[in-house]
């Protein structure tokens, strides 16, 4: 969405679900970062905007052999161990 499309996101989910669990906070790159925790196994929902756009994203929970399969994948890609790393 764009940018300027924030505020009316921000009421919504608001109004919706109440206070976030965290922020909204500003980010080191000039947005705004919120989330809400809708579930004890992990289910949320992140909002918030960059210079350019504004996002929510619908983070579902996982099974635990969803979640033991994904790490270990991620465990096997270099990347996840550099990133670590850094």
């Amino acid at each position: 969405m764009a940018r300027e499309q924030y505020p009316a996101v921000e009421a919504l989910l608001r109004q919706a679900f109440g206070e976030p669990k965290f922020g909204p906070d500003d980010t080191i790159d000039g947005g705004k970062l919120g989330g809400y925790r809708l579930t004890p196994k992990g289910g949320g929902i992140q909002f918030g905007y960059d210079a350019k756009r504004t996002e929510v994203i619908v983070i579902r929970p996982l099974s635990k052999q969803e979640f033991s399969e994904t790490l270990q994948k991620a465990m096997q890609d270099k990347r996840f161990w550099k990133a670590l790393s850094e």
